[in-house]
């Protein structure tokens, strides 16, 4: 028998084992309109709200978005993360996640 996790069950799973699985997270500062809607407790009006905010330099700065708070953040940690784009003049482009 093989079991099929989704993304949240196989991140929380890997958090338990004590694993960072960044690969299942949805990235606040470049998911669709649909992927942040898909998130539990985030509606079409605060996607929008998220997606008119970015860039996030951190999953804590969702704070600054009117109606997340706290719980909220919380909640979105599991699923969540916030990897920054930063130009670097003669190297071209640079990623990093926090």
């Amino acid at each position: 028998m093989v079991a099929v996790l989704s993304d949240s069950e196989a991140a929380r799973r890997g958090r338990e084992a004590g694993h960072v699985i960044e690969s299942s997270l949805i990235d606040i500062n470049s998911a669709s309109l649909n992927e942040l809607d898909s998130l539990p407790g985030i509606g079409p009006a605060l996607a929008q709200a998220i997606f008119q905010a970015r860039p996030f330099d951190s999953v804590e700065a969702l704070a600054r978005v009117h109606g997340i708070g706290r719980k909220t953040i919380e909640r979105l940690r599991p699923l969540i993360q916030a990897i920054q784009v930063q130009a670097d003049p003669g190297q071209g482009l640079n990623h990093s996640s926090r």
